[in-house]
């Protein structure tokens, strides 16, 4: 089984920006076979169309090393669940939501029309989560709950405000994967250990974070080789494809 990493951006934002060469270089050397990619700044909070072109390109071009989500801003009501359509349409592979960009509490029922999107086409949606108070894990699972079909990935596992809220919050809702970018890994050690390795999702954030330092806490970690894998590969196969 492939490592596949759930959470990797491209793009030139305002804070953040790297190129899909460089993405691939770094997943080159650590080893990493695929990635879910998506925009960054500007383009998750307002220019998503322009973002979400980008990202479908280097899905393109690169189709057996990247897969796809599309940025949108539920603020853009009837417009933000076109580009949606539109985006899932183009080849992407589901939605990220970045409440405390986006400016939205991450469960008001202003989400709740691109969630039906993502029920309708049978893709996963992944949040941010750990940035009060717009993102907190129970908020995810309040949106989970609402929408069970859904498959709902946990960005960062609430790091870092809310990572002791992570477990008891995925524990409510059968629905939701614990991504595992930037917490520790004793929090992941222990979400492990509560919920099992068939919901957690390795993931690395770059370029916030270093792919190598990222696969590094999970070979920390204590767990079968089978469990291993499907941390590393496995589940994203399940969630993403």
């Amino acid at each position: 089984m492939p490592t596949i990493d759930s959470h990797c951006h491209i793009g030139a934002g305002v804070r953040k920006s790297v190129t899909t060469d460089r993405l691939l270089r770094a997943m080159d050397d650590a080893g990493v076979e695929r990635a879910v990619v998506c925009s960054v700044d500007q383009f998750i909070a307002v220019s998503n169309r322009e973002g979400n072109d980008e990202v479908a390109r280097a899905v393109r071009a690169e189709p057996d090393r990247l897969w796809g989500l599309a940025a949108v801003n539920p603020w853009f009501g009837d417009q933000g669940v076109e580009e949606l359509r539109r985006s899932l349409d183009a080849g992407l592979s589901g939605l990220k939501l970045n409440s405390h960009l986006q400016g939205f509490v991450l469960s008001d029922p202003i989400v709740h029309p691109l969630v039906e999107v993502c029920r309708n086409y049978d893709v996963p949606l992944y949040a941010h989560t750990g940035t009060p108070i717009t993102a907190e894990p129970f908020q995810l699972a309040e949106l989970a709950r609402t929408f069970p079909e859904v498959t709902m990935v946990m960005g960062h596992m609430g790091y870092t405000d809310f990572w002791y809220d992570a477990v008891p919050a995925a524990l409510q809702s059968e629905n939701i994967y614990l991504e595992t970018s930037l917490i520790d890994f004793m929090n992941i050690q222990t979400a492990i250990e509560k919920l099992g390795a068939h919901r957690i999702l390795f993931g690395s954030d770059f370029p916030e974070s270093d792919l190598s330092l990222e696969l590094e806490k999970i070979s920390m970690l204590e767990m079968s080789d089978a469990d291993r894998g499907l941390v590393l590969g496995a589940n994203a196969q399940t969630v993403w494809a």
